[in-house]
């Protein structure tokens, strides 16, 4: 029995609890009040007080009337002090948690000397600390990928001049060790440049993102060239779907290589012989872009987790795709220092089975 009441009370709001609260204790002493004038009364008189006992119910009647007022009222009044802070601290959460972590809470919390106050310094220390961590983490990583410069460098130099040397006296399967290790040596030159493009992207804030406006639409255009060849290599297309012009204001080289990426991330997963089309649109006050691959999409517990850095689906995709987890986060960051928004989902046929994957990317008109 007691169990229940306790789980009630907790599922309970701040307001009604209050309410609760204050009915009881005034109905306490009401009836204690009461009790201890008709004793008085009865020791005085030698009998009871000597009301009527229509008097008695309308006495009891306004009391619990009054008390129920007076409660409901005191309930509103405390509940509104309390909750209001308190909704003003979920957006301010909310706020930092969509990346704005140079906001604090301001003085009209931080100043109180009650509950509340306590709570909106804590916070703001609580987030002084978070931001910290991240500026280490971006720092170390940043700090790591320019140091392994230089020796991947060297690395690169060594195996350039060993293949011109050596490469026609040493044997097929030396041949073929010399010509893994100059891929290796490529593809940590790539993680790398990527690192680094994502640590710059992090650290950059809307207030850093040039304001020019361009033509989107021939942006998509030249980053589907630059990329048709590595495309007729592997026997897929890109197909273009965009108006003439389509203006966008904003930092054009950031965006382009987020347009690189997408088409990367698209030309990596969707199937030999296929199509990898682009399409780009306006709706409303919003530049869309999407990029639609035919692969095999993406588990829809994952969706949400491909923008995260070095984020990797299943094993075999990794394998096969030969990313690093880094591609699509840089494009998330690209988009949210323009003001826009990135999603994914799954494209599927009639009968649900998942025929690919689109991303798209809303930017503002004028980003």
């Amino acid at each position: 029995m007691v169990r229940p009441v306790i789980n009630l009370w907790n599922q309970l709001s701040i307001f009604w609890k209050i309410f609760l609260t204050s009915m009881i204790l005034l109905t306490s002493m009401v009836i204690i009040g009461e009790m201890a004038d008709d004793f008085g009364r009865w020791l005085i008189q030698g009998q009871g007080h000597g009301f009527e006992e229509e008097d008695i119910i309308d006495e009891i009647v306004w009391w619990l009337l009054s008390i129920f007022v007076f409660s409901l009222a005191a309930s509103w009044l405390f509940s509104r002090i309390i909750t209001r802070s308190l909704i003003r601290l979920a957006g301010f959460a909310k706020r930092i948690s969509g990346g704005d972590t140079g906001f604090r809470v301001p003085a009209p919390e931080v100043n109180r000397g009650d509950e509340i106050g306590e709570l909106a310094r804590g916070f703001n220390q609580m987030t002084d600390s978070l931001v910290k961590l991240l500026d280490n983490e971006r720092r170390l990583i940043r700090d790591i990928s320019h140091d392994l410069r230089s020796p991947l460098g060297r690395i690169r130099i060594t195996v350039a001049i060993l293949k011109e040397k050596l490469l026609n006296s040493l044997s097929k399967a030396d041949q073929k060790y010399l010509s893994q290790l100059d891929k290796d040596v490529d593809r940590l030159e790539r993680l790398l440049t990527m690192t680094l493009e994502q640590a710059r992207l992090t650290s950059t804030t809307t207030l850093g993102v040039e304001k020019n406006a361009f033509n989107l639409a021939s942006l998509a255009r030249s980053s589907a060239l630059d990329m048709s060849y590595r495309a007729k290599e592997e026997d897929k297309e890109i197909q273009v779907i965009a108006p003439e012009k389509l203006t966008a204001k904003g930092d054009e080289e950031i965006l382009k290589r987020a347009l690189d990426n997408l088409l990367d991330n698209a030309l990596r997963h969707t199937q030999d012989g296929s199509t990898v089309v682009l399409k780009l649109y306006q709706r409303e006050k919003d530049l869309v872009v999407e990029v639609k691959d035919h692969g095999q999409g993406v588990s829809e517990e994952s969706l949400g987790d491909i923008f995260n850095p070095f984020f990797r689906t299943d094993q075999a995709r990794r394998l096969d795709s030969g990313g690093f987890g880094l591609g699509l986060s840089i494009v998330k960051q690209a988009v949210t220092l323009h003001g826009g928004q990135v999603e994914a989902r799954n494209v599927r046929g009639e009968d649900g089975q998942i025929l690919g994957l689109m991303i798209t990317l809303y930017l503002p008109e004028m980003a």
